[in-house]
């Protein structure tokens, strides 16, 4: 799950290195930590692509982040996301909402 986690990180840091310095990665490495904490039970893969990608969105627009956040799982475009089922992909959708 280490390998996993490192390459989800890996490939959505392009995107917090605009964001300013209360959001950059390890803002999203801190959500992942506590996701993963709270989310024992639930499937590992799916909370780090969760709490990435939700972190990506984080106060972007305070009011309309998880909008943002659902609206991108919705649209599938990453490697990731596309290899999800729809399934998997509505539940990292509705997690980030």
């Amino acid at each position: 799950m280490k390998q996993f986690r490192e390459e989800v990180r890996e490939y959505y840091k392009p995107y917090y290195k605009k964001r300013d310095k209360e959001h950059q990665i390890d803002h999203a490495d801190n959500i992942c930590d506590v996701a993963l904490k709270i989310n024992k039970d639930s499937d590992k893969k799916l909370v780090i692509l969760t709490s990435y990608i939700y972190a990506m969105f984080d106060k972007l627009k305070c009011l309309t982040h998880n909008k943002l956040a659902y609206d991108y799982v919705i649209r599938a475009e990453d490697k990731f996301l596309k290899k999800l089922s729809n399934r998997e992909l509505l539940d990292v959708a509705y997690g980030v909402l």
